[in-house]
């Protein structure tokens, strides 16, 4: 079985990919978890099509967000040209935990 969920805060702003329609829409975030407290762990954090399309709108730095997904790996190369397989979580559910709940 292959599946992730994470908590933790998006350290940077998300980077984002518009398709020719919502389907093909790409997020990019990368997400910080220190549930130990002494040590940080830095996750790349691929999402797609509408769900894409809310980190676009609603998600920023700083924002807490619970993640589900899986792990997945996509060539990438080093400044010296060697290349090697990137980690990283393919996101099908997320939860922005920073919103304001009213009443």
């Amino acid at each position: 079985m292959n599946t992730v969920q994470l908590i933790g805060n998006v350290t940077k702003a998300p980077y984002f990919i518009a398709g020719n329609d919502s389907k093909k829409a790409i997020a990019f975030i990368t997400v910080a978890n220190n549930d130990n407290k002494e040590k940080t762990i830095f996750v790349e954090v691929t999402v797609y099509g509408k769900t894409a399309e809310y980190v676009k709108q609603y998600i920023s730095t700083g924002a807490r967000i619970a993640i589900e997904g899986k792990t997945d790996t996509r060539p990438n190369k080093t400044k010296n040209g060697d290349t090697y397989q990137e980690l990283y979580i393919s996101c099908h559910r997320l939860t922005n935990l920073s919103q304001k709940v009213e009443g």
